[in-house]
């Protein structure tokens, strides 16, 4: 089952994240900014022009044309070791490798308490739960 929970705090942060069985929340060590990731998500893509890493979303299909985000080079997207002459090489990963939104920084932690210090003042956060949804 998963659901959404609404984080908030006293100096104005508020954030609403999916949480449970399929998500994730997890806290950046840098600026302790927040995010929920799909445990699934364990995939990323390497410009070979830039370096630029981005998290893949859904399936990978080798040899399809792409544009980096970051650059703007045109490229295909394969594995390191069978398509050399890709531009984007795909990783997988343990863990979530995605960069913070806020500070650009890949330094995630999983909170083992349900406390999370909230990013503009450091004080706990406060939690709310709605919308509980069951995996499709």
């Amino acid at each position: 089952m998963n659901y959404n929970t609404f984080f908030h705090c006293t100096c104005g942060y508020e954030k609403a994240l999916n949480e449970g069985e399929q998500y994730s929340i997890l806290q950046c060590a840098t600026c302790l900014d927040l995010t929920s990731v799909d445990k699934s998500h364990t995939c990323t893509k390497v410009c070979q022009a830039c370096g630029d890493e981005q998290v893949v979303t859904g399936d990978v299909i080798f040899d399809q044309q792409e544009s980096c985000q970051s650059c703007g080079v045109k490229g295909t997207i394969g594995m390191e070791d069978l398509h050399p002459e890709a531009l984007f090489f795909v990783h997988f990963h343990a863990t979530y490798q995605g960069k913070c939104e806020r500070c650009r920084q890949v330094n995630w932690t999983e909170p083992k308490e349900a406390e999370f210090p909230c990013p503009m003042c450091r004080k706990t956060l406060k939690q709310k739960m709605s919308g509980v949804w069951e995996n499709e």
